[in-house]
């Protein structure tokens, strides 16, 4: 859907900042996400393109058109400021890891 906005993060990066931050000391809430924030729609073509498919097989839609069970946040992006704490780092953007992911998912299909 186009109006809803948030920032993919890969769970193996989520998984090693819970590491470090655990190492650290770090306490309280992490946020951990890949910026930029993008349109699961924008994600969707991202996907598609990385993945040598073509993204005129998307359609756009609005959380109103799709419905579903659970009401949606439009913005459910989440800031990392405290992941320039010791230890921490960022997370990559989803666009770095895109491209990877998607070899990985495509080959799968393709064996």
């Amino acid at each position: 859907v186009e109006d809803q906005v948030g920032t993919p993060t890969a769970v193996g990066d989520l998984a090693t900042a819970v590491v470090l931050a655990l190492q650290h000391g770090v306490r309280g809430v992490l946020h951990v996400a890949g910026a930029p924030p993008v349109s699961r729609y924008e994600l969707a073509i991202a996907a598609f393109k990385a993945a040598h498919l073509d993204p005129a097989n998307l359609y756009r839609s609005t959380s109103a058109e799709v419905g579903g069970a659970a009401q949606r946040p439009a913005n459910s992006a989440l800031a990392s400021r405290r992941t320039a704490e010791p230890g921490v780092g960022p997370a990559p953007s989803w666009e770095v890891r895109l491209p990877e992911i998607a070899k990985a998912i495509m080959a799968t299909y393709r064996e």
